[in-house]
C-alpha cells in the first residue's frame, strides 16, 4: 500500500533524508578503511566507526556553546559586552572557533570550565590584545587533560606535614589524599583493577590506586614541565669562600614547583592557586 506525503513525512518508522545520508555515509567510511572486506573485523570494530561517523562530540560541543551563550547573555545584560562588538571582532570569533574545536575533543568538567573561562576573560578583557593572549592560553589549556588541571593546582597546595600515628589509624581529611593529587586512595587493593603502590613514611605505611591513574599523572607533571607550567626548585648547598660560609643552589632537584607562566593559567582558567577547588574542599 502507497503511502501519501504526509503520513510517510509523520511516520517515525520511514527513514529521513539524514539517515538516509548516515548509513551511506557509514558504508563508505567502513569501506574506505577496509572494514567491509575483512571478514574478521570485529563488531566493536564496527560499532567503533559509527561513533566516529555520528561525532561523538557533537552533544559535548552543543552543550558548551548554550552554556558560553547563556554567560555572553549575563554579560550583555550587567553591560560588559554587547553581541554587536563581537561579531565584528574577527579576534574573538577565531577565539570562539578554536575554544569549540577544542570542546568538541575534550572530556572532564574541569578542562571544559577551563575553556569557557578562557573565552570569556578573552572577550571581556579590555585590554586591546586580550583575545590574542586568550587564544595562547586557549591552546595550553587545549593540549591539557583533566590530570594536567588537578596535577597543577594541586602543586599550589600548602606542603603538609604528617603525624605517623594519625596517618596510619586516624588521618584527618585528605591526608591520605594528598599523596596522589588529592584523589581517592585506598589502604587495600581490594576491588581495584590493577593496583598501583604508593609508598609513604619512609615505605612504612601503603596506600593503593589504579596503575593506569598514578601513569596518567606522571605523564601529566612530565608534560607540565615540558610545557614550562612547573619548575625545578634546587637544594641549597653551602661551601666556603676564605673563611666564610655561603649558600647557593646547587644541581640537585629538591623538587618541581608551578612557576610564574603555570599560576597565571590557573588565574586564567579561574582557578585559584592554593586553596581547594569547590568540588575539593574536605566533608
Amino acid at each position: 500500500m502507497s503511502r501519501s506525503g504526509k503520513d510517510a513525512k509523520d511516520d517515525l518508522r520511514v527513514a529521513t533524508n539524514s539517515e538516509r545520508l548516515y548509513k551511506i555515509g557509514s558504508f563508505f567510511f567502513k569501506a574506505t578503511a577496509g572494514v567491509l572486506t575483512d571478514p574478521s573485523a570485529s563488531t566493536v570494530l564496527n560499532e567503533t566507526f559509527d561513533l566516529i561517523v555520528t561525532d561523538p562530540g557533537v552533544r559535548r560541543r552543543d552543550r558548551f556553546i548554550m552554556d558560553l551563550d547563556e554567560r555572553f547573555t549575563m554579560l550583555e545584560r550587567a553591560g560588559m559586552i554587547t553581541v554587536e562588538d563581537l561579531r565584528n571582532n574577527e579576534e574573538v570569533s577565531a577565539l570562539l572557533l578554536r575554544s569549540i574545536q577544542a570542546a568538541t575533543r575534550s572530556s572532564g568538567a574541569r578542562k571544559l570550565e577551563a575553556l569557557k573561562e578562557v573565552v570569556v576573560r578573552g572577550v571581556t578583557s579590555k585590554e586591546a590584545a586580550s583575545a590574542s593572549h586568550a587564544q595562547v592560553m586557549l591552546t595550553l589549556v587545549d593540549r591539557m587533560t583533566e590530570h594536567h588541571i588537578i596535577a597543577l593546582h594541586f602543586m599550589t597546595l600548602p606542603t603538609r606535614f604528617y603525624n605517623p600515628t594519625r596517618l596510619m589509624k586516624y588521618p584527618a581529611s585528605g591526608e591520605r589524599e594528598s599523596f596522589h593529587y588529592g584523589q581517592p586512595v585506598q589502604d587495600t587493593p581490594k576491588g581495584l583493577t590493577n593496583p598501583s603502590e604508593i609508598r609513604t613514611l619512609d615505605g612504612e605505611f601503603i596506600l593503593y590506586v589504579e596503575h593506569d591513574e598514578r601513569v596518567a599523572f606522571q605523564v601529566a607533571e612530565a608534560d607540565l614541565r615540558a610545557l614550562g607550567l612547573t619548575e625545578a626548585d634546587y637544594k641549597i648547598e653551602t661551601y666556603e669562600v676564605g673563611k666564610k660560609t655561603r649558600k647557593r643552589k646547587s644541581s640537585e632537584v629538591d623538587r618541581y614547583v608551578v612557576s610564574q607562566l603555570g599560576l597565571h593559567l590557573l588565574s586564567y582558567m579561574g582557578i585559584t592557586a592554593g586553596q581547594p577547588m569547590p568540588s575539593e574542599d574536605p566533608a
